[in-house]
């Protein structure tokens, strides 16, 4: 994997715009309303898509469909942080806001798309999903090399991101510049699990695409479950941060041998082999869990399936 994010405030690069990423997005919670929008000229003035109360948390999904605008979550009278999408490129913000509003931004007008509306505290669903999409860099969507934020919240929480890259590795990070989570190949299924998150970014160094999910897991839920390959000497990796406990199984079909790695924090690592046809778990608020493929045989790969609860 590799990495590299969508920055707050822009996104790429369209008529003096950021393009970070093609997005597409759908709320986990309840659907409460949909509506499309269009900002007919660079004059049109700041349209309010939501208001309050500021009391209950909201997803709101933003997609452009032509040109590009700013979303801004405004607390009070004060804008907590924004978001600028061009065409194609959704952008999802949870929080407690008072207000949503959208501005034209760019040299392409009209400005149209539609906003979705879902009330996060009404998600009952056990894989308590906040949000999951599609993220693409290419020379059509997203500069490669750019980034793209695909998760913006008015507070930091715990949040489960998991990540499936197809065409190229993805590099999930939490910030611009800042150490790589996740750096996935294309084909493998990886998650993160970050105790105080308020943003999760995307990037690659070559054309790719990336399913992704978000899931809020301050309470217990899962199983989370997904695949992964590689070859000898390979290694494959979850991001745990040693503040959330949960329980992860690795499953090992064959033909080749897993050797997995897991740790607790303050304690030593443990290895286990893992043979065709075995298992291997581990539980508690871990810090590390890995996995390296052995195999004799050259460039023969072996597909795992890998398995989280949050307790």
């Amino acid at each position: 994997m590799r990495g590299l994010k969508f920055r707050l405030g822009w996104v790429g690069t369209l008529g003096g715009l950021v393009a970070l990423g093609v997005a597409t997005v759908v709320i986990g919670a309840p659907l409460v309303d949909t509506q499309p929008f269009s900002m007919p000229s660079v004059k049109t003035p700041p349209t309010k898509i939501w208001e309050g109360p500021a009391t209950r948390r909201v997803g709101i999904k933003v997609r452009v469909t032509q040109g590009a605008v700013r979303a801004d979550a405004i607390v009070g009278t004060t804008t907590a942080f924004f978001c600028r999408a061009s065409r194609g490129v959704d952008v999802l913000l949870e929080g407690g806001f008072d207000a949503i509003q959208l501005t034209g931004v760019g040299m392409v007008f009209p400005a149209v798309g539609e906003r979705e509306l879902r009330y996060m505290d009404a998600h009952t669903a056990t894989d308590r999903l906040v949000g999951r999409g599609v993220v693409s860099f290419s020379p059509q969507a997203a500069p490669v090399g750019g980034y793209a934020d695909v998760y913006a919240s008015d507070a930091p929480r715990r949040r489960l991101a998991t990540i499936r890259p197809s065409g190229s590795a993805i590099v999930l990070r939490t910030s611009d510049g800042g150490a790589p989570l996740l750096n996935a190949d294309a084909g493998d299924w990886a998650f993160a699990i970050v105790g105080a998150a308020d943003r999760f970014v995307l990037s690659s160094a070559a054309p790719a695409a990336c399913d992704w999910e978000i899931h809020d897991v301050e309470a217990a839920c899962g199983p989370f479950t997904g695949t992964a390959a590689g070859a000898n000497d390979e290694v494959d990796t979850v991001y745990v941060d040693g503040q959330c406990p949960l329980s992860i199984t690795l499953t090992n079909p064959g033909p080749a041998r897993v050797r997995v790695t897991y740790q607790l924090p303050g304690q030593t690592a443990v290895l286990t082999d893992v043979a065709p046809g075995g298992t291997a778990s581990a539980s508690g608020a871990l810090s590390k869990f890995e996995w390296t493929y052995v195999d004799a045989t050259p460039s023969r790969s072996t597909t795992v399936s890998v398995s989280a609860t949050i307790q």
